[in-house]
C-alpha cells in the first residue's frame, strides 16, 4: 500500500533510460511565494574515444515571479551504461526558499544514489552520496523510501523513512551536506568526504519545508534508439 508520503514522491518524479538522446524532467514545483522549480535530465553519447557510454545531465530551471526562468546546466553528469534507468524529484524548498533539496538515482554498473541542495542565489549545488552515508544494514529498499522533510536549525537536510512490507526501519535522520569548498580541500588532501546520516535526537528542532505544490506537468519524456 502506498502512503501518503509515497504518493507525494511518485508525483515529483520523473523518469528515463539513458538513451541517444533521450530527455525527460519533473514536473514543477512551486514554493508559497510563488518561485518554480524543475529537474531535467538529458542524456547521450559521450562521445569518448575508447568508451561512447552514456551520458546524463542534470540541470536545474528556476524562475522567480516575475522574472525570466534560470537554468544551471549540468550541476551534476555521470557516465555509465546506456539503458540503465535513471530516477529523479525534487524533494521541496527550504523554509526561506534559498534552497531545493532533491534526490536522484541511476542504475547500471556502478549504482548511484544521490541527495543534493540547490543553492537558487549561488546557481550551484552540494551533493551527497546517501549510499554511503548509511550503514549497509539500512538496506537498498530503505534507501529508496528516504525524503527530505525539513533541516535542522543549522541547516542539515532532515531526511525521514517510511516503514514499508520492504523496509522495516521508521526514523529520521540528519545530513550534513558538505559544500564544493569542503570538497576541493578534501581532494587536494586525498581524502574524499562521506558524510554519515546521524539518528535525530529527542529535543532537535526540525524546520519543515515549505508549503510548496506540484504546479504543472512537464511535456512527455523523448527518447530515440541509439
Amino acid at each position: 500500500m502506498l502512503t501518503p508520503v509515497l504518493i507525494t514522491l511518485l508525483l515529483q518524479s520523473a523518469t528515463l533510460h539513458c538513451a541517444n538522446p533521450a530527455s525527460a524532467e519533473t514536473p514543477v514545483l512551486r514554493s508559497s511565494s510563488g518561485i518554480e522549480a524543475s529537474l531535467k535530465v538529458e542524456t547521450h553519447d559521450d562521445w569518448g574515444k575508447n568508451t561512447h557510454l552514456c551520458q546524463a545531465d542534470y540541470t536545474p530551471t528556476v524562475t522567480q515571479p516575475g522574472r525570466s526562468p534560470e537554468s544551471t546546466d549540468g550541476i551534476f553528469g555521470n557516465d555509465d551504461a546506456w539503458g540503465r534507468p535513471i530516477a529523479f524529484r525534487l524533494e521541496g524548498f527550504t523554509q526561506n526558499q534559498k534552497e531545493i533539496f532533491g534526490i536522484f538515482s541511476e542504475g547500471g554498473k556502478y549504482p548511484i544514489l544521490e541527495i543534493f541542495a540547490y543553492h537558487i542565489a549561488g546557481q550551484a549545488a552540494d551533493i551527497a552520496d546517501l549510499t554511503r552515508a548509511f550503514p549497509r544494514s539500512f538496506g537498498a529498499a530503505c534507501l529508496t523510501s528516504l525524503s527530505v522533510i525539513g533541516t535542522t536549525q543549522e541547516g542539515a537536510a532532515v531526511l525521514s523513512s517510511e516503514a514499508s512490507p520492504l523496509c522495516s526501519v521508521k526514523g529520521q535522520w540528519k545530513l550534513q551536506i558538505p559544500n564544493d569548498t569542503e570538497v576541493s580541500r578534501a581532494r587536494e588532501l586525498h581524502h574524499p568526504i562521506h558524510p554519515h546520516a546521524q539518528p535525530i535526537q529527542k529535543g532537535v528542532v526540525v524546520v519543515p519545508l515549505d508549503a510548496a505544490t506540484t504546479a504543472i506537468s512537464p511535456p512527455t519524456p523523448q527518447a530515440y534508439s541509439h
